[in-house]
């Protein structure tokens, strides 16, 4: 067809191929090998074009749409980019092959294994969550012979496994065993007897049941549970685990929207953002929000505002009337650091430490603010100021956190602090006045333009402009 040569020569142009490839994030631009895939008709004289783009680890797909008049194409534009490595991380999500087997083992055998080390905690879990009552409720059940769900196990190359899903009941199985304190249990508490179960069992430890009830440590020792041993077969460079602990744990309310990104999304980002948490935040939170990783969400929320508002002020965009929701925006965020982190894993030519660095970096930057923000503050930071009692409430305000951190970020390299006592007065100002408060920080919290709002008016506070 005559159109191909034009439309062959137009793209295959040095300066359109260096126009092309700018768009992407290939790591050496003169080592890329360029394909017309195909030629599509989408009306008289506009043409859409399909285009293969391979450097050493990375392959795009692109389309470009362009027009022809007069033999000559008269105006283009790209249409689409998709990074092949990224969608099939992706896919590889959705699907894998993996060999399974079920058998039975005493809960003599699941506690020993688990105190020797045999069996293991993969990071991506949430720690042990359950109260005295529950895990003793737990027990009662075994001593009554009553059955308890399948643990689901990965088995290891070293012969180890690993938990996907049954933390709770082996940890409280193992304490009992062996008198120890439940992870979350009070620092003066020194081993695990039952509480909040029968009157014979009540205050009862494995050891005075083994003095005054041999038959029911029998039971306990030699009753069985039944295991599900996963193998994985593919994909190559996934791990089936965190399918597996998503598919089982995400179709109840077991999980928080946070525990399910921290077993979807793992990687680099994923353990710096929970180390950073635990350091920075960590003290403004009770145990149980710790537990469903509340910490480590307000965080990644913060990261995923800047990312987004960012733009907004960099070159100057009209105000956004549009709104997000924050689950999938964070969700988004999480996803798009698991696929750095996935790419980097399968391309060896990539430094690691160097793509740990860079998180760590960033992390750097948001330690400054909280630290700056916390000096201004004192044990008030991140709180809401009650303008009728004049006094700061006790509790950590998300959205406070949130729009003092992200404008913090935005503006410290343009703007000089305010003076301390300015800062306060000016922030107080804000609930004493309402209207900001109303009309920004309590509703529509998820439109862009309260957003930008909220970032605005801590500017106000925090700067001099």
């Amino acid at each position: 067809m005559f159109y191909e040569k034009i439309i062959d020569e137009f793209i295959l142009n040095d300066g359109r191929k260096k126009e092309l490839i700018n768009n992407l994030e290939f790591k050496d631009v003169n080592n890329v090998t360029f394909k017309i895939e195909n030629y599509e008709l989408v009306d008289e004289n506009t043409f859409s074009i399909g285009l293969s783009l391979i450097g050493e680890s990375q392959e795009y797909r692109q389309t470009v749409e362009l027009r022809i008049s007069n033999n000559t194409v008269q105006n283009w534009k790209l249409i689409d980019s998709e990074d092949l490595a990224e969608k099939e991380i992706k896919k590889n999500k959705l699907s894998f092959d993996i060999d399974y087997w079920a058998y039975n083992i005493t809960y003599d055998q699941l506690s020993r294994m688990y105190e020797s080390k045999k069996i293991n905690i993969p990071d991506m879990q949430r720690g042990f969550v359950w109260d005295h009552v529950q895990a003793s409720k737990l027990i009662e059940s075994i001593l009554m012979g009553l059955p308890l769900p399948s643990l689901f196990l990965i088995k290891q190359d070293d012969g180890s496994y690993l938990v996907v899903d049954g933390l709770q009941r082996i940890t409280s199985i193992h304490a009992f065993k062996y008198n120890k304190r439940l992870p979350n249990s009070k620092p003066n508490v020194a081993g695990f007897s039952l509480k909040g179960v029968n009157g014979e069992l009540e205050g009862k430890t494995y050891s005075d049941l083994e003095e005054e009830s041999p038959l029911v440590v029998d039971r306990f020792d030699m009753g069985t549970i039944n295991v599900i041993e996963f193998k994985q077969n593919k994909p190559e460079y996934e791990e089936a685990m965190y399918s597996l602990f998503e598919r089982l744990n995400s179709g109840g309310t077991t999980l928080s929207d946070q525990q399910i990104r921290n077993s979807v999304y793992y990687g680099t980002f994923n353990k710096q953002l929970n180390q950073f948490s635990k350091n920075n935040i960590e003290k403004y939170f009770s145990p149980k929000s710790i537990s469903n990783m509340d910490p480590s969400e307000h965080v990644l929320r913060s990261i995923s505002v800047y990312d987004l508002l960012n733009p907004h002020f960099t070159r100057n965009m009209k105000i956004d009337t549009s709104r997000i929701i924050y689950k999938k925006l964070l969700n988004k965020t999480a996803e798009k650091y698991h696929i750095e982190f996935k790419k980097i894993e399968r391309d060896m030519t990539q430094n690691f430490e160097d793509h740990e660095n860079k998180i760590g970096l960033m992390f750097e930057e948001y330690k400054e603010a909280i630290v700056s923000i916390e000096r201004i503050f004192m044990s008030d930071a991140f709180k809401r100021y009650d303008s009728i009692d004049k006094v700061f409430t006790n509790r950590f305000s998300p959205i406070i956190f949130e729009s003092l951190i992200v404008s913090y970020l935005l503006f410290k390299d343009e703007y000089s602090l305010s003076d301390t006592k300015e800062i306060i007065e000016k922030y107080k100002g804000i609930f004493e006045d309402g209207k900001e408060y109303e009309d920004y920080f309590t509703q529509g919290t998820g439109q862009i333009k309260n957003m930008i709002g909220r970032v605005e008016t801590m500017k106000r506070v925090l700067f001099n402009e």
